[in-house]
């Protein structure tokens, strides 16, 4: 039984834990800006 709160609050604890997720496509765009600006990503 899941009160209101419950998946959000499961969602934040894992994002906290292993990341946010980011998709793929986005990820190769933002190495390209990243790269043509000049800024180390982690």
């Amino acid at each position: 039984m899941l009160v209101p709160g419950d998946l959000e609050f499961r969602i934040r604890r894992q994002r906290q834990a292993e990341g946010v997720p980011v998709d793929p496509v986005a990820w190769e765009q933002i190495v390209g800006h990243a790269e043509r600006l000049g800024v180390e990503l982690p």
